[in-house]
């Protein structure tokens, strides 16, 4: 368990951090979070902060998304084989948005 917690200038607070391997669906409808992960992230973030117990917020969302990782946890950069021109910087990770500019420059 990783847990995260990114307060808003509005008032918001996202909390996440419970990671776990899991293959990607078809449909984007089936991506929903794991209920058991969920309460620990509530119980953690009223832990966090007295602000965050359940019943003292208002729960705006419980959501679930995937990020791009590959098997060693090192991203892939460089030219396609057998596609001259065509290159592809993933697998960053959470780290995507902060690496991103540096591997552009590199290009």
């Amino acid at each position: 368990m990783d847990p995260e917690v990114y307060p808003r200038p509005t008032g918001e607070v996202y909390i996440c951090g419970m990671s776990r391997d899991a293959e990607v669906p078809d449909d984007p409808e089936q991506i929903v979070g794991d209920p058991e992960s969920i309460e620990v992230l509530k119980r953690v973030a009223g832990n966090v902060s007295s602000h965050l117990r359940e019943g003292e917020v208002n729960l705006k969302a419980e959501q679930a998304c995937f990020l791009p990782c590959t098997d060693d946890n090192r991203p892939v950069i460089g030219e396609l084989p057998n596609v001259k021109g065509c290159y592809v910087a993933t697998g960053h990770s959470c780290w995507g948005l902060l690496n991103g500019d540096g591997v552009d420059k590199e290009f």
